[in-house]
């Protein structure tokens, strides 16, 4: 492929503030836009998110969207989301594959912050 293509999801947001805040306590950076517009642009650990204060276009199917993350740390990612004020909708718990933690965006969106159990060799 001689021209390559990124992957950018975009969240649509009733409240920009509040939803740059929560995603700054996951490590989030804003690299685009300006808190008083009506997006941002985030780094967060290597990939970009962008935050969207404009209504979905319900003509083109935008919709419902969640978001998976993966830490090394997950007890101590959920310390700093504590301490941030970001409540956990679960305490780290052991699923399957490792360990995780479910939270809920400002606008409802579903998060997870998934510690995996890598096998040993």
């Amino acid at each position: 492929m001689s021209h390559p293509i990124w992957l950018q999801p975009t969240v649509h947001v009733r409240s920009l503030l509040a939803s740059i805040e929560f995603y700054e306590a996951l490590g989030a950076v804003v690299v685009a836009g300006s808190r008083i517009g009506n997006f941002v642009r985030l780094d967060i650990g290597g990939c970009q998110l962008s935050l969207d204060e404009d209504a979905p276009d319900t003509v083109r199917s935008e919709g419902a969207v969640s978001l998976n993350f993966e830490t090394d740390d997950l007890d101590s990612r959920f310390r700093e989301l504590v301490v941030a004020g970001k409540l956990a909708v679960t305490a780290p718990r052991r699923v399957e594959f490792g360990r995780q933690i479910e939270l809920t965006t400002p606008d409802g969106t579903a998060v997870t912050i998934t510690q995996f159990t890598h096998p040993t060799s």
